[in-house]
């Protein structure tokens, strides 16, 4: 199988995948990952969790809340580990791609992609205006450590589902980037509609995932190693839940710089202030175009 330039990486890539290649087994894991992250809520309705806790669970408006709903993303992790190792014989570790072999290359792309990322994506929320509360420094610095290790467990669960493991069965299947590339992009962001209210703000919110998606698999096919994308998605999803929040509103937990919010569901593209939409909606894609190439450039490919 020939994988067309710049994607020649992804040969190596694909090579643990090669040995196990069912379609149906693909979806096994896949939905068994899917209901590991799902069934969770029930789980804890049956161990006779509140309904208030659930809900303080599900906004993740304080620290602890937060990490627990992040360190959830645990679950689903164990549970591809064991679907990779009872369908597949394989371990989890060999998701990395050539950083299975050489740890080298995965930790310095991990490592420069991320140094590199994380001064892009800082300037991300500076856009929202009205500043309402700024925790205690020692607070926050006390709390980052904790908020950077639920934040990895969230995006490498992501991370070892989608471009990992779909990216590589996929790609052990047909050398087609639609396969490998749009097909799981699109299924890692289709459920992210999930999170909003409105039509607008779901059609915003599931391009954007999409679009972060085919950025992601790029760099995994370009490096051959899951370092990059998961470095991308860390430097994204850290600015987002550490430094930037609405006072008291959804994941805010550990956000450092809190805006103001009046309780009402989050809305991001508003009809009645088109110019404020526009200029939110170019921003947004910019930034996520200005993180995919400074990510080549870390990773001089």
């Amino acid at each position: 199988m020939r994988f067309e330039p710049p994607y020649g990486a992804m040969r190596d890539f694909v090579a643990p995948a090669r040995p196990s290649r069912s379609l149906g087994t693909v979806t096994v894991v896949f939905l068994m990952f899917w209901v590991s992250y799902w069934g969770l809520p029930w789980l804890l309705v049956v161990l006779g969790v509140g309904r208030d806790w659930l809900a303080d669970f599900a906004l993740g408006a304080t620290p602890g809340m937060l990490f627990l709903s992040l360190s959830s993303f645990a679950l689903p992790i164990a549970a591809l580990a064991y679907g990779l190792r009872h369908f597949h014989q394989r371990k989890l570790r060999s998701l990395l791609g050539r950083g299975e072999h050489d740890s080298g290359l995965f930790l310095n792309t991990l490592r420069n992609t991320a140094l590199c990322l994380g001064i892009v994506t800082l300037s991300g929320g500076l856009a929202v205006p009205l500043i309402v509360d700024i925790r205690p420094l020692p607070l926050w610095l006390l709390m980052l450590p904790f908020a950077l290790l639920a934040t990895s467990i969230q995006i490498a669960a992501e991370e070892l589902l989608f471009r990992g493991y779909l990216q590589q069965q996929l790609g052990a299947l047909s050398s087609r980037p639609f396969i490998w590339m749009v097909l799981p992009s699109l299924l890692f962001a289709l459920p992210h509609a999930l999170n909003t209210v409105t039509f607008a703000d779901a059609a915003f919110y599931v391009s954007w995932t999409f679009l972060f998606g085919l950025a992601a698999a790029d760099l995994t096919a370009r490096s051959g190693t899951l370092g990059p994308a998961l470095a991308m998605h860390l430097a994204n999803n850290a600015v987002q839940f550490t430094l930037f929040g609405f006072k008291d509103g959804p994941m805010s937990g550990f956000a450092l710089i809190l805006y103001e919010w009046d309780g009402a569901p989050l809305t991001w593209i508003q009809p009645d202030y088109p110019l404020a939409s526009v200029f939110f909606l170019l921003t947004s894609f910019l930034t996520l175009l200005v993180l995919w190439l400074s990510a080549r450039l870390a990773i001089r490919r």
